[in-house]
């Protein structure tokens, strides 16, 4: 390297290295396409032991849960009668593909 010369910036470095990548993508006949949202390569995302427990604890009151909204009840009402937060057992629904009524 010569003293004094102008070091390349190597955010364009990389872009240029990118845009040769895609030019090659597409030059090879491939096409791009849509993943769909909701759609992920990565597992469940529970790495130590508490994660897991909390997670045990949520499936061990998945079944009231399932029972208050087959009945009718919302997110609130739900957390209202368990003694525990709405956001909680959303969760617990969302994690047990539990359909909630109401809009709460």
């Amino acid at each position: 390297m010569n003293i004094g010369s102008p070091i390349p910036d190597p955010r364009l470095q990389v872009m240029a290295d990118l845009s040769a990548q895609i030019d090659q993508f597409f030059a090879a006949g491939r096409r791009p396409f849509v993943i769909p949202s909701g759609v992920s390569g990565e597992g469940c995302g529970m790495k130590n032991p508490h994660q897991r427990k909390q997670r045990a604890a949520r499936d061990a009151a998945a079944p009231m849960v399932r029972e208050l909204a087959a009945q009718g009840l919302n997110a609130q009402e739900i957390g209202e009668a368990m003694k525990t937060s709405h956001t909680r057992i959303r969760l617990i629904a969302q994690e047990n593909s539990i359909t909630l009524g109401g809009s709460a």
